[in-house]
């Protein structure tokens, strides 16, 4: 438990104490007078100090009876899986560790992938997505290729087919 929500639990506690000694002194000081067949009752005048007291305790007892829930924080999605066939900017920017406005940004300069834009949204195939990571894979100039060439840079290296020739 936090230590705001400790202070406001002790002083609700504390203001219902003082109300019920109000009360009790009210009770107390209370006096009734039987003059010429008539009743008198004359109390002290707590009304003010009454009223504050219910008004601290009502607006802060839901606190002491209930507490508050805590709001998980929004996260973006992190298990994202190839399920599903559409991504949103959320969704690809969690999965390429990098913001929505770069998303956004190579959309506005026409870079990127091709996206769809359907009901006002911007949604991205997984095939377009796939085939763009694809083409995005560099190897290190040291992996040699099948001729002992070294591979070019950007390209995808073509592993020489394992196939028995005898």
């Amino acid at each position: 438990m936090r230590e705001r929500e400790k202070e406001r639990i002790q002083r609700v506690k504390d203001a219902q104490k003082r109300l019920e000694e109000i009360k009790n002194r009210a009770r107390e000081e209370t006096v009734t007078n039987f003059v010429d067949g008539k009743v008198t009752t004359r109390t002290p005048l707590f009304s003010r100090k009454v009223q504050a007291l219910e008004t601290l305790i009502e607006r802060n007892q839901r606190w002491v009876t209930k507490p508050r829930k805590k709001k998980a924080p929004k996260l973006p999605p992190t298990g994202i899986t190839t399920d599903s066939a559409l991504f949103t900017d959320q969704m690809l920017a969690a999965r390429w560790h990098c913001s929505t406005s770069r998303l956004q940004y190579w959309r506005s300069t026409d870079q990127g992938l091709p996206y769809l834009k359907m009901l006002g949204r911007v949604l991205y195939r997984i095939e377009d997505i796939q085939a763009y990571e694809q083409q995005s894979i560099v190897f290190p100039q040291t992996l040699k290729n099948q001729d002992n060439k070294p591979a070019k840079p950007g390209r995808e290296h073509v592993q020489p087919d394992k196939t028995d020739s005898s």
